[in-house]
């Protein structure tokens, strides 16, 4: 949204006084020149212009049209329209209109005209879902700041926003929860409509995700989604107490978590497992399709328990347990669940999207991070990162990325080495069925390795 401001600048100023000036005399001599000239001293009727000429001076009506002529009736003189006056005056006022139609053009262009809409105005894009809905958030969020909203229009609006984050087909708009928030702060929200709203965040804010093949006795796979929430502009604190998983009875995973982390609007990030099932467990299992059960608790709050100037209240928290069934195979040991793909036709594409962004090293406590960024390409990857220095080789980690995908990856080593500042190094990236078959979503991976020389590592 735009708003318009008037140059102050004495040029512009001048030129305006100008254009009207000029504007007003066109348009008074095109007054002038339509009513007309006196070209006579004749008495006429005032209604119907009857020339009243010879007709005794205590005639009492017209004539013509019966009009009483002494109650101001009569005027005097005929006018006669001068047209090269009305020319002359709309010349002037089209050429001002022709002057400034640019500017007035630009002035209404960059003009908020929905910042000058009443309230019910604004209400109607929110409710109807228009093009103007997240302007009209902005604007009715803004008059809220600045106390311009009736306490009752406050609570129409509180139903509004609440109703659109209900409905999970409609666009959410974060400005809405910023509003919702802005009126628990000023205690116009209701402890039911506070919770309400919290729950729904709680309750859209996370994925669970699990690999749907594992080979029996191999690790399997989970992946923990932020989702974009249906909340505000501010982050919320999520603690993440507890995940089990588990086919009926048989329980696969059960553990509680400590810490957590923020969530907001925008969401992305994930955080991915995997779990090596204990040799008991496994005898309990045989190869075939089952349904597995994801149980996962966590509690929301508006203040970050571990930050002491958010406060320590936890009277808002709120808890919730999601509950995930999915489909899950097993399939007999020996069985693969990725494929290689042996293409080195596309070595050279792989080789350009692929970039060591840096390497630093830490002298204390001794850690080496290394940060990879990887664009678009046709073909998943799933590589064993290594660091060779010295003729020695030190694995970092896995990465791994799905086709067509880009992304960015950091990965850290504990590492105590005698290595200087600008000395290099070359990092390997070396192909790893394990690697794929420990992610969530890869049935495939590029079978070709990449060698990346003469790296230099910036030593802190």
């Amino acid at each position: 949204m735009q708003s318009v401001s008037l140059s102050n600048d004495p040029v512009t100023i001048i030129f305006a006084g100008v254009y009207l000036l000029v504007f007003l005399a066109g348009l008074r001599s095109f007054v002038l020149g339509f009513k007309g000239r006196k070209i006579d001293d004749h008495p006429l009727c005032g209604k119907c212009r009857f020339d009243l000429t010879g007709l005794p001076k205590d005639q009492e009506k017209c004539p013509e049209c019966g009009v009483i002529l002494l109650r101001g009736g009569m005027i005097i003189g005929n006018l006669k329209r001068q047209p090269k006056r009305i020319w002359i005056g709309l010349i002037m006022m089209l050429v001002v209109f022709t002057l400034c139609l640019p500017t007035a053009l630009r002035l209404t262009g960059q003009m908020n005209w929905l910042d000058k809409a009443p309230t019910w105005y604004l209400r109607m894009q929110i409710n109807n879902d228009t093009e103007l809905a997240d302007d009209a958030w902005q604007l009715m969020l803004d008059r809220f700041t600045k106390k311009k909203l009736l306490t009752s229009q406050v609570r129409s609006v509180i139903k509004d926003a609440l109703d659109l984050q209900a409905d999970l087909k409609r666009t959410w708009h974060p400005k809405a929860g910023d509003f919702l928030q802005l009126a628990q702060t000023r205690a116009i929200l209701t402890e039911e409509q506070w919770n309400k709203y919290v729950s729904k965040i709680a309750d859209t804010a996370f994925l669970c995700e699990i690999r749907q093949t594992v080979q029996h006795g191999q690790p399997f796979a989970w992946r923990h989604v932020d989702q974009s929430s249906r909340m505000g502009n501010n982050t919320m604190w999520c603690r993440k107490k507890h995940l089990r998983i588990q086919i009926a009875d048989l329980v696969l995973y059960d553990r509680r978590h400590a810490g957590g982390g923020s969530i907001s609007a925008n969401g992305g990030g994930y955080s991915s497992h995997h779990h090596k099932l204990d040799s008991r467990v496994w005898e309990q299992l045989q190869p075939g399709d089952y349904t597995v059960q994801l149980i996962y608790d966590y509690a929301l709050t508006p203040y970050n328990p571990y930050n002491a100037s958010q406060g320590s209240d936890t009277s808002q928290r709120v808890s919730r347990q999601i509950k995930y069934a999915l489909p899950w195979t097993i399939l007999p040991k020996g069985t693969s669940t990725v494929t290689p793909i042996l293409d080195e036709s596309k070595l050279e594409e792989v080789t350009a999207a692929v970039q060591v962004k840096n390497i630093v090293y830490r002298t204390k406590p001794g850690d080496c991070d290394v940060n990879l960024h990887f664009d678009k390409m046709s073909v998943p990857l799933a590589y064993d990162v290594i660091i060779r220095f010295n003729n020695q080789e030190h694995r970092v980690g896995g990465i791994h990325l799905a086709a067509n995908r880009s992304t960015s990856w950091g990965l850290g080593l504990g590492w105590k080495v005698d290595i200087k500042d600008g000395q290099i190094v070359d990092v390997l990236l070396k192909p790893s069925v394990n690697v794929a078959r420990q992610t969530v979503d890869l049935t495939a991976y590029w079978d070709v390795p990449l060698i990346i020389e003469n790296v230099p590592v910036t030593v802190k």
